[in-house]
């Protein structure tokens, strides 16, 4: 995409194509390499994948929407992943009125983060779809695959210390045990507050691509790196930076009220798991 009146020309068309009719506004969201994000007429979120590596993603979310008709979804209007209509693959939802997460929690008191809490974990609850157990042990050498992928990038890259290099080795080795009795079933793959939105008291769950079958406690991965550094998922230019202090409870009482997951045998290994991925991941590219 070469520059900003070509996005809107696309925008355009799309809504051409939709019947959305004229475009009195269309206001960028976001700034990344993966989709183009703009709010259309108030009404509208439409979503242009430029990233051809990132495009399963957005068929997975797709698939994931004609599929699940949740309470806290967004609504699915319309998609192309022909490119046939514009080069790319696209899609139109319907705009959630309300506000992420991060723009309010430094605002709400200590019962009201208690009681969306709460609408969180309802969520995940309706969302953790459990699968065969057949499924799993494929699923953790996967997982062992991908780490192990990670490691070998990073040793090759010699970024870090010898010895931080072995204890990621160490850990490789133990993986398969900390899996050993974990659950397996959908997750959304992405909780942050950037993907949750506050709508007359009811809370919204946007942003599918990463939706997939997993370790169920690794809903918690995305969650735990946010609670860690909130200001690390900020989108520059678009959002104050909050106070860290406002996300320290969240964690405890994610584990207090859905103890069935997080307080499981190996949770807390299997968040170093998690953990190590993503870094290792982060650091090589």
């Amino acid at each position: 995409m070469d520059n900003e009146r070509e996005s809107v020309e696309l925008i355009k068309k799309i809504c051409q194509i939709n019947s959305i009719g004229e475009v009195h506004s269309c206001v960028k969201q976001n700034i990344g390499f993966n989709r183009l994000v703009y709010i259309v007429n108030e009404k509208f979120v439409i979503k242009i994948c430029i990233n051809p590596y990132k495009e399963n993603g957005i068929k997975n979310e797709i698939q994931y929407y004609e599929t699940n008709s949740n309470f806290f979804n967004p609504t699915l209007i319309d998609y192309d992943v022909t490119k046939q209509i514009i080069p790319y693959i696209y899609t139109v939802e319907e705009k959630i009125a309300g506000e992420n997460l991060f723009s309010i929690w430094g605002n709400l008191s200590e019962s009201q983060r208690e009681e969306i809490l709460i609408q969180l974990i309802e969520i995940l609850k309706i969302l953790h779809k459990p699968i065969a157990e057949d499924f799993n042990l494929k699923r953790v050498n996967d997982l062992l695959d991908k780490y192990n992928f990670y490691l070998k990038r990073l040793n090759e890259a010699d970024l870090i210390s010898q010895e931080k290099i072995n204890y990621l080795r160490f850990l490789s080795t133990q993986i398969a045990g900390y899996f050993e009795d974990a659950k397996f079933g959908y997750i959304h793959g992405d909780i942050h507050f950037n993907n949750l939105i506050y709508s007359n008291g009811e809370l919204k769950l946007i942003d599918y691509e990463c939706y997939d079958i997993g370790p169920l406690d690794k809903e918690f991965d995305s969650i735990n790196r946010m609670v860690r550094n909130p200001n690390s998922l900020i989108k520059m230019g678009f959002q104050e930076q909050v106070n860290p202090i406002d996300y320290i409870k969240i964690m405890p009482f994610l584990r207090e009220k859905y103890s069935e997951l997080c307080c499981a045998d190996n949770f807390e290994e299997r968040l170093l798991i998690y953990d190590c991925i993503n870094s290792m991941k982060w650091i090589c590219t």
